[in-house]
């Protein structure tokens, strides 16, 4: 072997063991990469998550309508009331059934905490079991149950 060429060969296993490294590194740090774009992700839905559950929170905390119907003074009397803590806006009873109802206090627009409207069923009708009512804030009317 000619001492001359050793230094040559010294040079080849040197740059095989780097470019072995360097593969190992660059393997490593694509994995490294690849896991914190999930960690990022799972971070995102996390911070999204908890967004989502302070709105839910918040909403669950705002005071709501809750209409009821229920039996009012005298037979055959009934009441509209707003049990909840918010007032119902846009209040009004979808047009086929109020023919069903004559009512003794009017119906408003606005039925605030606390507040009822008393009806009577119309002279020949026959109530049906339940009534709907629209008010701000409902997707479509609500069914509110006769006592």
């Amino acid at each position: 072997m000619d001492w001359g060429t050793a230094p040559a060969w010294a040079a080849v296993v040197v740059a095989i063991a780097a470019a072995t490294f360097s593969g190992l590194s660059w393997r490593a740090s694509r994995k490294s990469a690849a896991a914190a774009t999930r960690s990022a992700d799972a971070s995102t839905r996390s911070a999204n998550t908890a967004a989502e559950s302070l709105e839910f929170q918040r909403q669950k905390e705002l005071p709501k309508v809750d209409l009821r119907i229920e039996p009012a003074r005298g037979s055959g009397v009934y009441q509209l009331a707003n049990r909840g803590g918010a007032a119902a806006l846009d209040l009004s009873i979808v047009a086929e059934d109020a023919s069903h109802v004559q009512w003794v206090d009017p119906l408003d627009d606005v039925l605030n905490p606390g507040e009822v409207r008393e009806f009577v069923p119309s002279a020949g009708a026959n109530l049906p079991p339940s009534l709907r009512f629209t008010w701000q804030g409902q997707d479509g009317p609500k069914y509110l149950s006769m006592p």
